[in-house]
């Protein structure tokens, strides 16, 4: 089976399926890293929120390789780590090409 098969079309995005969830030391869920959503120059991605910015744009680009020389990089946004509403401990990060 080929990885892009995960992804489904809901509206104007392409979403994941349900990631693997766990409980983390915290006693929060916590979700394996997964693409919410992305467009031809962005992408949205919901992780842990231990995992470190260098870690993230590794995953991000291993998930949902960007296809420019230049790959992912981190948005230009005031607020870069965004708690997740379904999983408690996650966070979503946002990333343009």
């Amino acid at each position: 089976m080929q990885e892009y098969i995960k992804f489904k079309v809901k509206g104007n995005a392409i979403m994941t399926t349900e990631p693997t969830t766990s409980t983390n030391s915290a006693g929060e869920t916590e979700a394996t890293p997964h693409i919410v959503r992305y467009t031809l120059l962005s992408c949205q991605m919901c992780m842990p929120k231990w995992m470190t910015d260098k870690d993230a744009l590794k995953k991000v680009e291993e998930l949902n390789e960007c296809g420019t020389t230049g790959g992912w990089i981190l948005s230009d946004i005031d607020i870069q780590r965004v708690p997740c509403e379904k999983y408690a401990g996650n966070v979503h990060m946002l990333f343009d090409c």
